[in-house]
């Protein structure tokens, strides 16, 4: 009977771990499939179906395309005509095409470690899944009602997902994050029993770096050439202009120009025949990072290499013959960075250092608010910027009306509270730990040394930047935290079987926490929607615009269009307006408060009507839901920008006026 037992319950994990990772495959399949049907150019789908299908076959492979490609995404699609970049399509197709592979494989065999690396992940990614979930439902009052707004996301998540990042705020910045935990458990596993393959990834990486770096040159090289005195030109830009050929931000650029430029010194250091070419590619990356002026990053690479120094001649292997070949990378690196200092701290078009140092700090004290006030679940994935200025000084306001934090360790906080960023403080010290031995050991692994001196460059940008909020870096971060993980495993010549077990009572916390998440999901959304300023959502109604004598007044363009009014008010007045071109008499409405028939109202055609009504003493919520119900008097075609003499029939509203409740 124990047997049997045993027996079942080991295939319904397995039945579960298939049944997860399809689902999850599932979920990747979705905007890739869109994609693929879509009307964009066949070169681009040919090299997302390419690399799904690879990842499919043979993921490792797939993962080495990735780290080179990821980063160029916007390159790569403009290449293939595509109309957007092509990272984010790229990571999902090799996320969908090894889940699909896991899920009907059998099962890995991982080490005890890579799976309690696991653990935070899954942990982590559940709560960015139920902030997603929480933060899609607090958005729902200002688009649609609900089956239609289900409607739309999902017709969003198929046909315009890569198209459009400014739709579905959480859902965007949720899925990337999740891209990103995707990412780190893919190369984790890929790599830890492949050494050689942790490597070429690493090498792989180094050589998108190169690419992007070689690109922020040429756009250098491009506007000098285009001026008429070359090297005055020259002096003149190196001096006054910031440079990111790919990267939407300068600051993550620098980030990522730091941590391929100390992976790429590890790997000098350890290479014998083709030492010259990484230190061509150190020279380009160094230049790049310069032209970026990214304080931080020209700051992180010294501080991360005088760390690295004093732990290499701690050991007493594997320097002999290297110690000059060490002091001249460190020293290119170092010479660099002494070069680009200067451009950065008197850089005459940019804010000063001690301005820029005071508005880093100022935004940190607002995100560490932000936090305080939220501190469990935050505000939700993707919320920073939209509540930001709620906490900025007025000083900071007047400058940024919204910005993120400038500071990825306090703007994760923020958003996911304790329960994600513990976990994402698990994930960084479980693989720094992991590492740890490798690093500090006799022998010195120099690969391994400069991924991770790469990861705690970038980790050190995080202080003053957001450098995981741009697709392409944060793609090549994961990937890079990922492959210390085969690095060091490598590096110890540690067997799974001598791994010790993650402790059971860790796993189980785990499970509790997951069971405590998607629990309190119903409570939070509802909390989310009462703390929403309802007053500015509204469904069925048109934009905001005068009529022909001038008076404010939008159109109701669905049968049932839906407002709110704050709780304070005891009466509303509805200014309501019946336009027809038959000269119908009249039109019958009716008008629900919280779901109940509250008036019946006989509009007449042409002739403003205030329809008073009087408002509960008590509300179930801090506002009251008001639909109109007009069947089909909606306006079907709303005004236009076709000319101002289109006609429109249907029922306009006039802004809404509020008797508040009298003082007590």
């Amino acid at each position: 009977m124990w047997p049997w037992l045993a027996h079942r319950k080991q295939v319904l994990v397995v039945v579960a771990r298939a049944g997860l990772l399809a689902s999850l495959a599932a979920v990747a399949w979705v905007p890739i499939l869109g994609l693929l049907v879509s009307d964009v150019p066949a070169a681009g789908r040919v090299v997302v179906a390419g690399l799904a299908a690879v990842a499919l076959a043979r993921p490792g492979i797939a993962l080495l395309f990735l780290a080179g490609l990821a980063p160029l995404g916007g390159i790569v699609n403009l290449l293939c005509g595509m109309p957007y970049s092509l990272t984010e399509p790229l990571v999902l197709a090799f996320l969908a095409g090894w889940l699909s592979r896991e899920a009907f494989r059998r099962r890995t065999l991982l080490s005890a470690t890579t799976q309690g690396l696991l653990v935070p992940v899954v942990l982590l990614a559940t709560v960015v899944g139920a902030s997603i979930a929480v933060g899609l439902i607090a958005l729902q009052p200002f688009v649609a009602y609900p089956q239609q707004f289900l409607h739309d996301v999902l017709t969003f998540f198929w046909s315009d997902y890569f198209d459009n990042r400014t739709l579905f705020e959480p859902l965007t910045s949720g899925l990337t994050f999740l891209e990103g935990l995707g990412l780190f458990a893919a190369a984790a596993i890929l790599t830890e029993g492949s050494a050689d393959l942790a490597r070429a990834v690493a090498r792989m990486t180094v050589a998108g770096a190169a690419g992007v770096a070689a690109l922020c040159l040429n756009r250098l090289v491009t506007v000098v050439l285009r001026s008429g005195d070359t090297w005055r030109a020259l002096e003149h830009h190196l001096a006054t202009i910031r440079i990111s050929a790919v990267f939407s931000d300068v600051n993550a650029a620098g980030s990522y120009f730091a941590m391929s430029a100390i992976v790429a010194i590890g790997f000098g250091i350890a290479a014998s025949r083709i030492r010259w070419i990484w230190t061509g590619i150190l020279c380009l990356l160094m230049m790049a990072l310069w032209l970026t002026g990214s304080r931080v990053a020209l700051f992180a690479v010294p501080i991360t290499g005088a760390a690295l120094l004093v732990m290499v001649f701690r050991a007493r292997d594997g320097l002999r013959g290297k110690r000059l070949v060490i002091v001249a990378f460190v020293a290119l690196a170092l010479i660099g960075v002494g070069a680009a200092i200067p451009f950065a701290v008197r850089d005459p078009v940019r804010l000063s250092m001690k301005q820029s140092m005071q508005d880093r700090w100022d935004l940190a004290r607002a995100a560490s608010a932000m936090a305080a006030q939220h501190p469990v679940f935050g505000v939700g994935i993707g919320g920073f910027r939209a509540l930001s200025g709620e906490f900025f000084t007025p000083g900071l306001r007047r400058l940024f009306p919204r910005e993120n934090a400038h500071n990825n360790f306090l703007q994760i906080l923020a958003e996911l509270g304790v329960v994600g960023f513990v976990p994402f403080l698990w994930i960084l010290g479980g693989v720094g730990k992991r590492i740890w031995p490798g690093v500090t050991g006799k022998t010195v692994d120099w690969p391994l040394l400069g991924v991770a001196g790469g990861v705690v460059a970038f980790l050190v940008t995080w202080v003053s930047g957001h450098p995981l909020l741009i697709v392409e870096v944060s793609s090549a971060f994961w990937i890079v935290l990922g492959t210390c993980v085969g690095l060091a495993r490598a590096a110890q010549n540690v067997s799974s079987t001598t791994d010790r077990a993650p402790r059971r009572w860790l796993s189980l916390l785990s499970v509790a926490l997951v069971v405590f998440i998607v629990l309190t999901m119903p409570a939070r959304a509802r909390q989310a929607v009462a703390g929403a300023d309802l007053v500015q959502a509204s469904i069925g109604f048109s934009q905001w615009g005068p009529d022909e004598t001038g008076r404010r007044s939008r159109w109701i363009v669905a049968p049932r269009a839906q407002f709110f009014v704050p709780a304070n008010a005891s009466g509303v007045r509805l200014p309501l307006r019946l336009v027809a071109a038959d000269r119908t008499p009249a039109a019958e409405i009716s008008i629900y408060l919280d779901g109940r028939l509250a008036n019946r109202v006989h509009l007449a055609v042409g002739t403003w009507n205030t329809v008073a009504m009087v408002l509960p003493e008590h509300a179930r919520g801090p506002f009251y839901r008001v639909e109109i119900d007009v069947g089909d008097w909606h306006a079907s075609a709303p005004p236009t920008a076709d000319g101002p003499d289109r006609v429109v029939e249907g029922i306009q509203m006039g802004k809404p006026l509020l008797v508040s409740k009298p003082a007590r």
